[in-house]
């Protein structure tokens, strides 16, 4: 029985892993001046314990991936400028995050060696003008998020609910006609019953809907459950509060 235990353990935590959709973030490192880049600088990407790097190439440019969807923070170095990081730098399933190009700074005693800032999200998304994303700290903030679907009706262009509030339309479609993307789980019809506390990010597609999803006839909803580095870094932030 124990190694029958053991064995569905494994099962269950592979499929979680194969489940998860993964995403990257994209830069480029200038000097100073912001016209040169600059090449062999250091990235690291945290999140709680867990740290992944690259350096950049010879046209300053880093790629990091695969990112589970979360939030993390960014460390720039390089010999002779102050390191920066930047903290909330926001990764969504199956997209790149782009951030503003990096100027660096040259160091001085007077400086400081570390420079702290908080990530911005970029109102236009470059890959998708048709898909709009909310993040975990969104949904916390809206009041109206305890009613999911009337929660999107509300927010997203394009989309109504009937009298009770049961059925989904996007773009005027029928209603159990939408699709819904659960931690990489297709699902047809109905949303399921998610409680908004446990939402990381939610992906709504109202126009524009990429062709990897599939041939139907409604809106796409995109979900990621809240990630064991989401659930830490809260908890880190309770603490300290």
């Amino acid at each position: 029985m124990k190694h029958l235990g053991f064995i569905i353990a494994l099962l269950v935590f592979q499929t979680s892993l194969f489940a998860q959709s993964y995403g990257e973030i994209q830069g480029t490192v200038y000097d100073s001046n912001g016209k040169s880049t600059l090449p062999m600088a250091a990235i690291r990407v945290i999140a709680g314990e867990k740290v992944q790097g690259v350096v950049s190439g010879l046209d300053g440019r880093f790629k990091v991936k695969p990112l589970a969807s979360g939030t993390y923070k960014v460390e720039i170095t390089f010999t002779g400028y102050q390191t920066q990081i930047i903290d909330g730098v926001i990764v969504r399933p199956d997209k790149i995050t782009y951030m503003v190009d990096i100027i660096m700074i040259q160091r001085t005693l007077e400086m400081p060696a570390v420079v702290c800032e908080t990530y911005t999200i970029p109102l236009i998304d470059p890959d998708n003008t048709g898909m709009t994303t909310i993040g975990a700290e969104e949904l916390e903030h809206a009041s109206e998020a305890k009613n999911l679907k009337g929660f999107i009706s509300k927010s997203f262009a394009g989309v109504t609910t009937n009298a009770e509030g049961t059925e989904l339309y996007f773009r005027g479609s029928r209603g159990g006609t939408n699709l819904y993307i659960i931690d990489g789980v297709k699902i047809i019809g109905q949303l399921p019953t998610i409680p908004s506390s446990g939402i990381g990010s939610m992906s709504v597609y109202t126009g524009g809907v990429p062709a990897k999803y599939g041939d139907f006839t409604g809106g796409v909803v995109v979900i990621e459950t809240k990630n064991y580095f989401d659930l830490y870094k809260e908890q880190q932030n309770e603490a300290r509060q």
